[in-house]
């Protein structure tokens, strides 16, 4: 199917993707001096923000072979960062990190949200945290704008829809303590929030 970012020009995707998601709000909450994995980073806006503090060290993963070349252009000649073609699943086993952020992975994800969590929890230290930027699906008219802008950005419709709530029960579930949820709004535009957990 036909993506609207395979028709616009890196720089002004990535304009656009800044506007409709709040990333500079997401930062504030991403820890410094600390090995990070950024999973579904597509074109690498998040992982840019994140690279200017040279503490940290990043690892974005993506199966988008045309995001990961606006992204490998955006981060061109930064040391801290490095990106890879891949699932997230097929992440090796045994690599460690201080944090794991998913931002809109999950209502994205072929596989269910349940295994999303599992997988990340084994790959964070203990005391470390997973960071979750999702859309509160509680507000039924922002939920059905934001799938008509997936649908039309990306081509596809997203599979899971997970409330605040929803979220926290599952990452228990897996083993996660829940440590925050905050809320962020534009008008007119989808409701977010970000949960995150601590991996004990």
């Amino acid at each position: 199917m036909l993506r609207v970012y395979d028709l616009l020009p890196g720089g002004l995707y990535q304009r656009c993707r800044r506007w409709i998601c709040p990333l500079d709000w997401v930062v504030e909450f991403i820890p410094s001096r600390s090995r990070l994995l950024d999973v579904g980073c597509g074109s690498g806006i998040l992982i840019e923000i994140l690279s200017r503090d040279t503490s940290r060290c990043l690892v974005g993963i993506d199966c988008d072979r045309a995001k990961l070349r606006q992204a490998e252009v955006l981060v061109s000649g930064r040391p801290n960062v490095e990106l890879r073609c891949r699932s997230f699943e097929d992440l090796l086993e045994g690599e460690i990190f201080d944090s794991v952020i998913a931002v809109d992975f999950i209502h994205h994800s072929v596989k269910p949200p349940i295994d999303v969590l599992r997988k990340a929890f084994r790959h964070i230290r203990p005391g470390g945290y997973l960071i979750i930027k999702e859309m509160d699906p509680s507000i039924c008219w922002r939920r059905w704008m934001n799938t008509a802008a997936d649908w039309l950005v990306s081509g596809s419709v997203p599979t899971y829809y997970l409330s605040p709530a929803e979220l926290a029960q599952m990452a228990i579930s897996v083993g996660f303590c829940p440590r925050q949820t905050t809320f962020y709004s534009r008008p007119f535009l989808s409701y977010h929030y970000l949960g995150i957990f601590l991996r004990p």
